[in-house]
């Protein structure tokens, strides 16, 4: 798969009778870009028609522990990396780690299909998201690629002490495009 011309790794293909799905990373090559066109290549055949596509330079989105993207974030506690949950909520003033995509380009820049550098200097966002809880703004200790995986982002923050105890919608703002991540993800939090 190409999208402007730039190979773009490829996670997954999903076949099945009534359609076919590419799972790939939008190549960072392609920073800036705002349309493109996609290109599918297969050994010994034509290569597709561009396809035009439509790119944003963030889209913030959480992944939830359902794979439908609602309801509880992938979310870790820091201290022991256990599934925030709700026989194990998250506490006010605790560090988590939350994982998303989306959260655009890098400092340094990560390379296409990079799981990002190990030590410092991290591949920290260009721009710090806007984490909130229930309506309160988080403390953001860390955004950026996470080291194990490529196109996986990592938001290190500190639930807010004034956070409500129960489920408490978790949302992503960029600050800079006001782009905002999906509604229905939540984050579980004790008394």
């Amino acid at each position: 798969m190409l999208i402007n011309g730039v190979a773009a790794p490829i996670f997954g293909i999903i076949g099945n009778p009534t359609f076919d799905q590419i799972n790939a990373q939008v190549p960072f090559e392609i920073a800036g870009a705002t349309t493109g066109g996609v290109v599918v290549r297969v050994t010994g055949q034509p290569d597709s028609v561009p396809i035009p596509v439509a790119i944003d330079p963030v889209s913030p989105a959480i992944f939830t522990v359902p794979s439908n993207g609602q309801g509880p974030a992938a979310i870790q506690h820091s201290a022991d990396f256990s599934l925030v949950s709700g026989t194990s909520p998250a506490k006010p003033g605790e560090a988590v780690i939350m994982y998303c995509t989306g959260l655009g380009v890098t400092n340094p820049p990560a390379s296409t299909g990079n799981h990002g550098n190990t030590a410092e200097p991290f591949n920290r966002t260009v721009e710090t998201p806007v984490v909130t809880i229930g309506g309160q703004t988080a403390q953001v200790l860390f955004s950026g690629a996470a080291p194990c995986c490529a196109a996986l982002y990592q938001i290190n923050f500190l639930v807010p002490l004034d956070t409500p105890a129960g489920d408490q919608p978790l949302v992503i703002t960029m600050p800079t495009s006001n782009v905002v991540s999906r509604s229905g993800v939540i984050i579980n939090v004790q008394p």
